[in-house]
């Protein structure tokens, strides 16, 4: 059983500026809400089926997971999905908002166990969930924003 929260936001950089920078895994502890540490399994880095070792502290809960590229499409989406530890699901969409700005949609699916200790906890894990994608979407519009304007630098 799962659950899914989204949210949109307009970053002022280009497309294929705010592709690369989420498409570089070595930004993704700078931005992702409790993601500590995010390295590559193996050679590829990037891309479709590249999987990345992943350990996640929000202070209440910590685990220690691989996730996936399971799509991939340049300058327009990526998504990634737990191959191992809890189901988790983050989903980037990219559009062009104009030249230089991007339309940004994040999703993210999550757990939420069943019975009634799953609704009692369902509450704090929406919590989570809010906090989560809130601070993904503000982070990484401020970390593309700082990079952008250090690009000619």
């Amino acid at each position: 059983m799962s659950a899914t929260i989204e949210r949109h936001s307009t970053i002022e950089a280009p497309i294929e500026f705010t592709f690369r920078f989420v498409a570089d895994y070595t930004n993704v502890p700078n931005w992702m809400f409790g993601i500590t540490a995010f390295h590559p399994c193996g050679e590829q880095d990037a891309g479709p089926g590249a999987t990345f070792d992943t350990s996640f502290s929000s202070g209440v809960a910590s685990a220690q997971f691989q996730l996936t590229a399971a799509e991939w499409r340049a300058d327009e989406l990526i998504v990634l999905e737990s191959v191992s530890g809890p189901y988790v699901r983050a989903a980037f969409a990219f559009a062009a908002h104009d030249p230089d700005a991007t339309r940004l949609h994040v999703t993210i699916t999550y757990p939420v166990t069943g019975g009634v200790a799953g609704r009692l906890l369902k509450r704090v894990s929406d919590a989570i969930a809010n906090t989560a994608i809130r601070h993904v979407e503000t982070s990484l519009r401020r970390e593309v924003l700082a990079a952008y304007a250090l690009r000619g630098q």
